[in-house]
């Protein structure tokens, strides 16, 4: 008994790869990461510098597999897509003249990557680049209208589509298969030998399509509707919420509000990693779930429970959350309610508010809060930050304040809207 809850214990709980820059909406920056096989690539920007590294999903030193300088007083925004045979790095950034542009790279995972030219000379391939098995797709332009360019040992196959929503996932390959949205229905199509193979059709838009080589495919139509199309079957709903599925073998990970969700093969859900309100991303194989979140790079076998925290490794243990409460007048102590939203037990540690995203404005006050329960932080503030906020109140009304935390010795801001001081 006591083995196979040990066992059970240490399947449940992600192993921790390394911390996480989440990417600026305005000037980019942003680590981007990709699973192969045992693998994890992931990225890393310092000015216009853009360092790619590899690490054992066990854990270890991370080793630089690949390296690229963008333009003067430009910033890289870098995608990764990876399998087990081939990876792919997008690097967008802005121009001077206020134009983007990208430049791909692909190769095996152990080298060398090579630049990826595109299709029509003096055009940029967007940064819509994936990798399925050894084979490179990107979406691109070519005589006005969109291509699906597959790039594998035989060749260059130019795959027309209809034009395709800009942010949306609506056009994809797996194996010998093609999936894209024409109107109110997803045509998965043999794109070797033209045939369609299905034509689901929805009541929304589709705007998500993830596909499997064996024609399962997962389709999101508005708001956020998650259907499972099995292949030869009719699309069935899937209750609630979810969104960005990804195909995982014969199992669908997806997102909605409350972090992972696990479509089994039987038609079960269940929650998957850790609780979190600060998912950013994710990606999955048959075996693995990688994931980026509350600034940390996670992954976990496929199989794994639902865990209460991550295993200890390079990143904060716990999460915290800061959600909307009732404004609060500018006194010599500060009331706040933390929610502890994941840890190994519970979330024990140290709290400062901070005005905004800037500068700390109160001492650090010690706080236990039990995994899943919320409980009153008392904050004193400093006098320094007491002119600070009296200043961005008599300016503004008023001032949010959010939480930055230490636990375990490791600093990590908390989630949530934070609290309006007046």
């Amino acid at each position: 008994m006591l083995t196979t809850l040990a066992l059970v214990s240490a399947l449940a709980a992600p192993t921790p790869l390394t911390t996480m820059t989440v990417d600026d909406p305005l000037y980019g920056g942003g680590d981007a990461y990709a699973l192969s096989g045992d693998t994890a690539f992931f990225t890393r920007t310092r000015g216009r510098e853009l360092r790619v590294y590899a690490l054992p999903i066990t854990g270890g030193t991370p080793r630089q597999v690949f390296s690229y300088r963008v333009p003067r007083k430009t910033t890289p925004r870098p995608e990764l897509s990876a399998s087990p045979q081939r990876v792919a790095l997008s690097v967008e950034y802005e121009t001077s003249g206020g134009e983007f542009d990208s430049r791909v790279f692909s190769g095996p995972p152990a080298g060398p990557w090579t630049r990826v030219d595109p299709i029509v000379a003096r055009q940029s391939i967007p940064p819509t680049v994936s990798v399925d098995g050894d084979r490179l797709i990107t979406l691109e332009r070519v005589d006005k209208r969109d291509v699906l360019v597959v790039r594998d040992a035989a060749g260059v196959h130019q795959l027309p589509i209809p034009d395709q929503d800009s942010g949306s996932q609506s056009a994809t390959v797996a194996g010998d298969l093609m999936a894209y949205v024409e109107e109110h229905r997803v045509v998965i199509r043999n794109w070797r030998t033209g045939a369609d193979v299905a034509t689901p059709t929805f009541t929304g838009f589709p705007d998500w399509v993830a596909l499997g080589a064996d024609g399962h495919a997962a389709v999101v139509t508005g708001p956020e509707s998650l259907h499972d199309v099995l292949p030869g079957g009719v699309p069935r709903r899937i209750p609630g919420i979810g969104w960005q599925p990804v195909i995982a073998g014969q199992r669908v990970v997806y997102r909605d509000n409350r972090g992972l969700q696990l479509l089994e093969p039987d038609g079960t859900v269940r929650p998957f990693g850790i609780a979190t309100r600060q998912l950013d991303s994710f990606t999955a194989d048959e075996r693995h779930v990688l994931w980026n979140a509350n600034g940390c790079l996670l992954v976990a076998p496929i199989e794994s429970p639902l865990a209460l925290g991550p295993a200890p490794g390079p990143c904060a243990p716990a999460e915290l959350e800061l959600d909307e409460q009732a404004p609060q007048k500018l006194k010599s102590t500060l009331r706040v309610t933390i929610r502890c939203v994941s840890a190994p037990g519970a979330c024990e540690g140290t709290l400062r508010l901070t005005a905004g995203f800037g500068p700390v404005v109160t001492r650090a006050q010690r706080f236990s809060i039990p995994v899943g329960e919320q409980r009153p932080v008392r904050v004193r503030v400093t006098k320094a930050g007491r002119r600070l906020l009296a200043k961005a109140i008599r300016r503004d009304r008023g001032v949010i304040v959010y939480g930055r935390a230490t636990v375990g010795g490791r600093t990590v801001s908390t989630s949530g809207s934070g609290t309006v001081v007046r």
